[in-house]
């Protein structure tokens, strides 16, 4: 079986994040305390992957400061098997679909990325464009290259790759975006499985 992700970029930024749990550990925030006034308490549920507490916090522990219900959602995924290929764009541009044109070249006064509906594969967005901000990767080392973007006006898929799947199997898909420039009017990302927005 295999689907297709996809990925668009379209007028204006929204970023949904997507929690799962499942395996057969289960997380343990202990017993009913009270907590006297000025006491607080650390709700550790244990050792897992990923975890999204009701006051939407992700960290591994919450420190509380009243009685109160709390709960927490947490994740224990395997992320050894990564079944994107060149998904840190190590390897350059190659192993993915675009509607967007590639470009390694100066396109005009501002650099590679002078021109709308561009792309490239580089170590810091600055190096595509001028007014783009400077920064690097956050892959781990030696981790160095990403996909730098300047957004076309319409919708136009921007990543696709189609993946080999086992059916009913649960998978984690994630990617890490980040503006390249100090400008609340950006692109905003839409996400896709077989043409069905997730």
């Amino acid at each position: 079986m295999k689907f297709v992700i996809s990925l668009s970029l379209i007028p204006t930024l929204s970023i949904n994040l997507v929690f799962s749990q499942c395996g057969s550990v289960l997380p343990n925030l202990g017993n009913d305390t009270l907590i006297c006034q000025g006491q607080s308490i650390t709700l550790n549920p244990g050792t897992f992957n990923s975890y999204l507490w009701d006051n939407n916090t992700t960290s591994a522990t919450r420190n509380v400061t009243q009685t109160g219900e709390y709960w927490v959602r947490v994740g224990t995924l395997d992320l050894t098997d990564n079944l994107i290929v060149n998904g840190d764009f190590e390897l350059g541009n190659t192993g993915f679909s675009t509607g967007y044109t590639y470009s390694n070249t100066s396109t005009g006064s501002y650099g590679v990325l002078s021109q709308e509906g561009y792309y490239t594969i580089t170590s810091s967005p600055s190096l595509a464009h001028t007014n783009f901000i400077s920064c690097t990767d956050h892959t781990p080392p030696s981790g160095t290259q990403m996909m730098v973007v300047n957004g076309a006006n319409n919708p136009t898929n921007l990543w696709c790759q189609t993946v080999n799947v086992t059916p009913n199997t649960d998978y984690y898909f994630g990617t890490w975006v980040s503006n390249a420039l100090n400008d609340a009017n950006v692109a905003q990302l839409q996400f896709s499985i077989n043409n069905s927005t997730i």
